[in-house]
């Protein structure tokens, strides 16, 4: 008998925006923390753009929103309960540079109370992953400048005995609570139960995961929540804002609200390809970072063809060289919300393994080069012949895994002061600096300066969808 898993994850991104007066120096990396999470960031940077690789194949050029973090989290727990060569494919999933040396990285504990020995594969990624969540959530500016709160939930049929190495792994490591629930007797009880979980841990911004009851026969939901809100460190005003269009296509566009605003010594800094400057929060502990294709690029609307031609070498240096300007900022005013499987993805990534379809080798720093038009030949059944379980998660029989779902809802909006539309009003495309105006698909991704994680990441080629 198999069993079915699913997995559920919610993420929710929010911006207020409050005035600061002054501007703080841009807090560099830690090198201690960026040492102590490298594998953490690696993994949680590599699933993000996989991630977005693949969904360009079957979505082309919609609007992406991704939780690396949420995701990488997700991975890492399917990893506690996989085997063998699907394993295997989790950890190269995560883009991890030199992933033969994690292979025998084993922490082993034995437990003198149950006289017990437990093994935990990849221990260096779960237990990085395990600090880097905790580094975020309660390091000693969380809460002050911003609040990031990430919850795991097991909602396991009351009949199923987990593998206590995969249970110890879920509650010690990434502080998921296990809750008993009866799928076959009480389908629409469960429903309700799990999306009240989602309710309370995005604060009601995402209020369904699951539309319908989960079949009687599934066994498992696995949840994740990511909630963050920020503040802008100096904000835009509504008394600026401008109605116009923003150009989805050579041949449409959309009605938007505009936000404007003049930035003091930002960071702004130019490639080849695109401009990118970053929008800091409160006290500069996080920046949303703006990536435009250049007007002379040829992808400048098509995002896929923009994606792949991106590498993470390219941005990491442009961002290394940005330098402090003033930048007048134009950007529309945007409530998004995508919901994509991550099942799915996961399924076609095995089929492209499994078929020998060369893999960039070189890991995380060139993974945003690797070309996904393989993919583009994997048919349907191809991909819903492909089963995924978990040999290692319950006591005597494998789960299977029935879906694993990403919600991510991102609200951006412009509450400022009177008083800073006064002197905002002034700087309306004037004296020297730089204008980035975003009238066009472009790209953002969130990150936390200090350790360098990035906490969302998006397309976005219709603020309006």
């Amino acid at each position: 008998m198999k069993l079915r898993m699913y997995h559920v994850i919610a993420a929710v991104f929010v911006v207020h925006t409050y005035a600061r007066e002054e501007v703080p120096p841009l807090p560099a990396p830690n090198p201690d923390s960026v040492n102590n999470f490298r594998v953490a960031l690696q993994a949680v940077f590599g699933v993000g753009v996989r991630l977005q690789a693949f969904l360009l194949e079957d979505k082309k050029n919609e609007n992406f929103l991704v939780s690396p973090i949420s995701a990488a989290v997700i991975v890492g727990q399917l990893i506690l309960g996989a085997e063998g060569e699907f394993r295997k494919q989790l950890i190269d999933l995560l883009a991890l540079p030199n992933i033969h040396t994690y292979e025998n990285d084993v922490l082993t504990y034995h437990n003198q109370k149950k006289n017990m020995t437990f093994v935990l594969p990849y221990s260096t990624l779960h237990i990085q992953l395990s600090n880097l969540l905790k580094a975020l959530e309660s390091g000693p500016d969380a809460g002050k400048h911003f609040i990031l709160k990430e919850k795991s939930a097991l909602f396991l049929d009351h009949k199923i005995t987990l593998n206590e190495t995969f249970s110890r792994g879920l509650k010690r490591l990434y502080e998921a609570r296990i809750h008993p629930v009866d799928f076959a007797s009480d389908p629409t009880g469960t429903q309700k139960k799990v999306n009240e979980w989602v309710v309370k841990n995005t604060n009601g911004l995402i209020k369904t995961i699951l539309a319908a009851p989960p079949r009687p026969t599934t066994t498992s939901i696995f949840a994740n929540a990511i909630y963050f809100k920020a503040e802008w460190q100096v904000p835009f005003s509504d008394t600026l804002n401008r109605k116009g269009h923003f150009q989805v296509s050579p041949t449409e566009a959309v009605p938007v609200t505009y936000m404007i605003n003049q930035f003091d010594q930002i960071l702004y800094s130019e490639h080849a390809n695109f401009r990118i400057t970053a929008l800091p929060y409160t006290n500069e502990e996080l920046g949303m970072y703006l990536i435009l294709p250049k007007n002379d690029n040829p992808y400048k609307y098509d995002m896929k063809g923009f994606i792949q031609q991106l590498t993470f070498k390219d941005v990491l240096h442009t961002v290394n060289n940005a330098r402090r300007r003033d930048v007048v900022v134009k950007i529309p005013k945007m409530s998004l919300s995508t919901s994509f499987s991550i099942l799915d993805q996961l399924k076609k990534y095995r089929v492209f393994k499994e078929e020998d379809v060369k893999v960039n080798s070189t890991g995380v720093l060139d993974v945003l080069e690797q070309r996904v038009d393989a993919f583009a030949n994997f048919t349907t059944d191809e991909i819903n012949q492909t089963n995924i379980y978990l040999r290692h998660a319950a006591i005597g029989q494998p789960l299977r895994i029935n879906d694993i779902v990403q919600q991510v809802v991102i609200t951006i909006n412009e509450k400022g002061t009177e008083a800073a539309a006064v002197s905002a009003a002034t700087i309306d495309y004037m004296g020297g600096a730089k204008n980035f105006i975003i009238d066009r698909p472009f790209v953002f991704f969130i990150r936390h300066e200090a350790t360098g994680a990035s906490l969302f990441w998006g397309t976005v080629v219709n603020p309006t969808a």
